[in-house]
């Protein structure tokens, strides 16, 4: 809730998340910033079939068949469940301070 121009949704799980979505432009480029300050999220969820790397024509799947889960696949980035309350401020202010760079992480 502290993420300021982070697009939210409520996630109706009833299951606890490994890993907590969220959809924001420009990813790669905030994974780099992410990185070079020493956070690692890793590139979960960024294929439309699943395992990534699987010839899309073998499983019959064509690319722009499924184009709201190719969007996703291309903004998704996953914040990790299993940290520190003081990384999980550390993460969110460096969050916060890359949507000043007008780098849009809505």
């Amino acid at each position: 809730k502290n993420l300021k121009n982070v697009l939210r949704s409520t996630l109706y799980v009833s299951q606890p998340l490994i890993r907590f979505p969220l959809l924001i432009q420009n990813r790669d480029q905030i994974l780099q910033i992410l990185a070079k300050k020493g956070i690692i999220l890793g590139r979960w969820y960024d294929s439309p079939v699943a395992p990534k790397g699987l010839p899309l024509e073998k499983v019959g799947y064509s690319w722009g068949s499924c184009p709201v889960a190719e969007e996703i696949c291309d903004r998704i980035i996953n914040l990790p469940t299993n940290i520190k309350l003081n990384e999980a401020e550390r993460l969110i202010k460096i969050l916060n301070d890359v949507a000043k760079l007008n780098l849009k992480i809505l």
